[in-house]
């Protein structure tokens, strides 16, 4: 699967107590899957790096490596992650990442492309009110909202073919490159002045921007 594995360990530290009663619910169901959740972000390559976050401080506020120990240490078929709103869909070290945001209506209007996993969410749908805080005061219509993102079919017994996701299909293609320290996306480097001569604004050659891989109807 795609983002590589970064080279942790899994330590299984601070969940020992957990894992056994997994264990055993496993043992008692030995056909069900494991999935587990948590609002925080269990491992670094699931977030953009420092030079692509318009916010360069979110990656001290987003997880632990203790989070990312405990499912490690469970070994879940399927992890599901949020609190970044940048939809994720990739296997690292043998278990399935995913992030389904459901984010703000001003950031489904202005990068939905990077919010997006597969169909989910939907757009915010034109003539939608937002507050000064980005909070939709208008939308009353049932058809404007997500349908909830298939993880899971019981039914099927199986999981869904992995989603598309910009920021996790463009990690699958380049991979992470943090030596890469003086090169900014325009829309990162807008919110900072530049000094004549240091640095650079734009891509590296050859890689085409992260929105570019993202689920079709949600590009713009």
């Amino acid at each position: 699967g795609g983002g590589g594995s970064g080279g942790s360990s899994c330590l299984g530290r601070g969940g020992i107590n957990l894992k056994a009663e997994i264990d055993a619910l496993l043992a008692a169901n030995p056909s069900a899957p494991l999935i587990t959740f948590s609002h925080f972000v269990p491992r670094v390559e699931l977030s953009p790096e420092k030079r692509f976050l318009s916010v360069p401080t979110l990656a001290k506020a987003i997880g632990s490596a203790p989070l990312g120990e405990r499912v490690c240490a469970l070994r879940p078929s399927l992890h599901v992650f949020g609190h970044t709103h940048f939809g994720w869909d990739a296997t690292i070290d043998g278990v399935r990442y995913v992030q389904a945001a459901l984010a703000y209506p001003r950031e489904r209007t202005h990068r939905l492309a990077t919010v997006a996993t597969g169909a989910f969410p939907v757009p915010v749908t034109a003539g939608t009110k937002l507050a000064g805080n980005g909070v939709d005061t208008s939308l009353s219509t049932q058809e404007a909202q997500p349908q909830p993102l298939l993880i899971y079919d019981g039914a099927a017994g199986g999981f869904p073919p992995r989603y598309d996701a910009a920021w996790s299909r463009f990690y699958e293609k380049y991979g992470r490159r943090p030596h890469v320290t003086k090169l900014l996306p325009d829309y990162v480097a807008r919110h900072y002045e530049q000094i004549v001569g240091v640095g650079e604004v734009g891509w590296e050659a050859g890689v085409s921007p992260a929105w570019t891989f993202a689920p079709p109807g949600s590009r713009k």
